[in-house]
């Protein structure tokens, strides 16, 4: 049997008859009315269970004697009417005040303003004009089945007899008067059924409070609100309607048969306002600040450049007003601790990479930020174009290995330059092992000659390739192009399966550092047409094509045995010589003098190792006659302009 607690609450009806409200255990068992009289109280309505079971009371002289007669009709009917959780039988009609507008919200009306809501990212609701809790009640039975949801609704409710029917609910009962809450608590969703006479303030007052922080609106208000908007309130609520677009849906007489009735029409409005990101107090500040040394700088300097001057500012404001923030914390700390006897932490914790600040501010705390920061933008600034443009894959994960150590130096413009320096010297080696690591790629390592076919187990015998020189077409391996997919055999066992069309990312990674490399040896001609490769590759995806797909610099077909065929295109055919050129001189395959001496002027010995390689004397002439063209120096290949700094 559950315990039985009874409050008295002294209340006045319509007619201006004072009497009792008794409520056991927070639901409102009935009104007790004074007999002037004899002064004696008498019960004037009971509370009845679904099974017809009745808490009565006999008249009492006084309250404490009318409480013991209401305990012992409770303990006679074995407490079942609350363990039931009944909604207590009270008459509407009786509720105090002449000018009460409690019109309780028909299931159906409760239906569609649900229906309005975006419910993924809803966890805090508010229902400003809760009334018994009807709205509740129908947001709780549509999120019954929704195990992964847990809503924190908090109600407000002026009338005080609803106010404990609420409480006999469940619902946590924040404030009387919506109009008068306030609150930094955020609401993802208010919905409500404001008093028609007051909705447009109660609606302002929502759109207020969550412009502040963004969320939802559903409200039911009067329809003459906003088709007769003859005050300046009405006006600023249309207004709003408009600026946040929101949605509004007239019903016609929908309280027409409902528990309380009514023929008005009704506007059924939802807003859906964003969130909208403020600006720190500590970075506007730190931001005002470093403007200020800037222009004083900018005077007598050149004009920074954007990119890198930008980033160095960001960091300089960044660092500075986070640190300004985390001594502001360590002021703060002791007097927001959780006032434990045994173990005293602050309420509110600060987490630096992942680990919880336990004790004050100390300075391996403010080096272990700093350095996070710095590694950032060490991070942003190899994110540059004018520097990632250059680097392929091997380039860019020799770099990324070295960030880490880089965030113990200061993001400063000294150590930036010597970091540009230092990226200029190893890109160049970099390049130039790019470059050679491409022509093997694309001549021994997939090669087939008579006398050496170390490879021809892989590759069926390709004569495409040839060990010395890379051909105007290639062939590489390419396994993992094709899309797979997974089909059931005959013993209903699933087996993979290549599918008829290409997967573009996974050619992308055959392609990518080819097409990189070739840029080194193009030196960004401004003349060439240029696509993009991740694009081109998902369109031929899109499309089902595997066989001559057209790039920047080749063609390119996939077959499903594992191989990629490159056929370069006519006008990108310079590059290869190039590569050839270039490859053969730095391996001494060729004469140091190569394409710069005369081919008369050549030795024997250098005669018969260039007529091997070009095919006689007319076609090394048309090396000669155009050195620029074909011949190409290691610090010409790495791009990065001499301003790259500065960018």
């Amino acid at each position: 049997m559950n315990k039985l607690r009874i409050d008295f609450y002294e209340t006045k009806n319509k007619y201006g008859d004072w009497g009792y409200d008794a409520h056991a255990n927070g639901i409102l068992l009935g009104r007790i009315h004074i007999r002037e009289a004899d002064y004696q109280y008498s019960p004037k309505y009971y509370f009845r269970s679904k099974d017809g079971v009745l808490i009565s009371a006999r008249d009492a002289h006084t309250l404490i004697e009318m409480k013991r007669n209401l305990i012992k009709s409770y303990n006679d009917a074995n407490g079942k009417i609350f363990e039931e959780r009944n909604t207590p039988n009270f008459d509407i009609a009786d509720l105090p005040n002449d000018d009460n507008e409690f019109y309780p919200t028909p299931k159906s009306i409760c239906g569609k303003m649900i229906a309005c809501v975006q419910w993924q990212n809803v966890h805090t609701v508010l229902e400003p004009s809760a009334g018994k809790g009807d709205i509740c009640d129908a947001i709780k039975a549509f999120k019954k089945r929704d195990y992964h949801s847990k809503l924190d609704i908090d109600c407000i409710e002026l009338d005080l007899n609803l106010r404990f029917v609420l409480k006999g609910k469940g619902y946590r009962t924040v404030h009387d008067n919506f109009l008068s809450y306030e609150t930094n608590k955020k609401y993802d969703l208010i919905i409500m059924n404001p008093p028609f006479s007051r909705a447009d303030a109660h609606l302002m007052n929502a759109i207020e409070m969550q412009e502040k922080n963004g969320g939802q609106i559903v409200c039911l208000l009067n329809a003459e609100t906003l088709l007769n908007p003859f005050t300046n309130l009405r006006k600023l609520l249309i207004k709003k309607i408009r600026e946040h677009k929101a949605i509004i849906n007239y019903l016609k007489s929908p309280f027409k048969q409902a528990e309380r009735k009514t023929s008005a029409n009704v506007a059924l409005v939802y807003f859906n306002i964003p969130s909208h990101s403020r600006e720190s107090e500590f970075f506007s500040r730190m931001k005002k600040a470093k403007d200020s040394v800037y222009e004083k700088r900018e005077d007598s300097e050149i004009a920074p450049n954007d990119k890198i001057e930008a980033l160095i500012r960001s960091y300089e404001i960044e660092s500075s007003a986070s640190l300004e923030f985390l001594r502001e914390y360590d002021t703060l700390r002791p007097k927001i601790m959780n006032g434990s006897e045994t173990f005293s932490q602050p309420s509110i914790g600060i987490k630096i990479g992942g680990r919880e600040i336990s004790g004050g501010l100390n300075a391996e705390i403010i080096n272990d930020y700093l350095q996070i920061v710095r590694y950032k933008y060490w991070r942003k600034l190899f994110d540059i174009p004018d520097i990632s443009k250059q680097m392929t894959t091997a380039i860019r994960n020799s770099y990324d290995a070295k960030i880490k150590d880089m965030a113990n130096y200061e993001f400063s413009r000294f150590n930036i330059q010597e970091v540009i320096f230092d990226i200029r010297a190893q890109l160049q080696a970099g390049v130039e092992d790019e470059i050679e690591r491409l022509f093997d790629k694309l001549s021994s390592d997939y090669c087939y000659y008579e006398g050496n076919n170390d490879n021809i187990h892989y590759y069926n015998g390709w004569k495409t390739n040839k060990a010395h020189k890379v051909n105007y077409k290639v062939i590489i391996p390419a396994y993992g192009s094709f899309a797979t997919g997974y089909v059931y055999d005959k013993y209903h066992r699933l087996i993979e399966r290549k599918n008829s069309f290409i997967d573009s990312r996974s050619c992308y990674s055959v392609l990518a550092d080819l097409e990189k490399t070739l840029d080194y040896l193009d030196g960004n001609d401004k003349n060439r047409i240029r696509t993009d490769l991740a694009n081109r590759l998902h369109f031929a995806e899109t499309r089902r094509e595997t066989r001559n797909i057209d790039c920047t610099y080749f063609n390119v077909t996939f077959y499903k045995k594992g191989t990629c065929h490159i056929t370069f295109r006519d006008d990108a055919r310079i590059l290869i010589d190039r590569l050839n050129i270039y490859v053969g001189k730095r391996r001494s395959w060729l004469p140091p003098s190569y394409g710069t001496k005369a081919y008369v002027n050549l030795s024997e010995e250098e005669k018969t190792v260039v007529d091997s390689f070009d095919g006689g004397e007319e076609d090394y002439n048309k090396v000669y006659e155009n050195q620029n063209y074909y011949l190409i120096e290691s610090r010409n290949l790495l791009m990065l302009s001499e301003g790259a700094d500065n960018k």
